[in-house]
């Protein structure tokens, strides 16, 4: 009996212990930043609802990092000249991580994207995968008809103009 006592007492501290480092882990005494917020937009930039935020959503010093991508859905747009989305999935390395700057540049018929993450650096967060879910506006404005490869932090999609993506009267 003077044992189940033990591991009764034991089970209890145990339990508050987590507790405790769980609570001492959260942004903000509970207060975390909201990722699915709409960011205040610029009014000197065109911004969409699908677009991620590149404005840090954290005040202070921040860690920039790459986002792991784990694969990347193009989808063009019907319009003309066409446009394209890319919904990524991938993983943030902490529960302190979002998203950050949206890079692009073409080199011949290859896109790049760099998504790279912020973290604020004097923020301790739980070390755990945390999934998310982004779509990324692809600049194929201009392009001529072609097949094309986008390259998203190392992922690789490919996709295939059917006709120059300019309007007439621009060419």
């Amino acid at each position: 009996m003077l044992l189940t006592k033990k591991i009764k007492l034991m089970l209890t501290f145990s339990i508050m212990l987590v507790l405790a480092v769980l609570v001492a882990c959260i942004p903000g005494g509970g207060n975390a930043p909201d990722e699915t917020a709409t960011p205040t937009p610029n009014p000197d930039t065109a911004v969409r609802d699908d677009m991620p935020t590149t404005e840090p959503i954290f005040a202070g010093e921040l860690i920039t990092g790459t986002a792991m991508i784990h694969s990347v859905d193009l989808r063009l747009m019907e319009s003309f000249p066409l446009q394209m989305m890319a919904g990524i999935k991938g993983d943030y390395p902490d529960g302190c991580t979002g998203l950050g700057e949206v890079k692009q540049e073409r080199v011949e018929n290859d896109i790049f994207i760099t998504v790279e993450t912020v973290r604020p650096a004097d923020m301790m967060c739980i070390q755990v995968l945390v999934p998310f879910e982004a779509n990324i506006p692809v600049d194929i404005h201009g392009l001529p008809a072609g097949k094309y490869q986008v390259h998203i932090n190392g992922v690789i999609a490919s996709f295939t103009l059917d006709q120059d993506n300019i309007l007439p009267s621009e060419g």
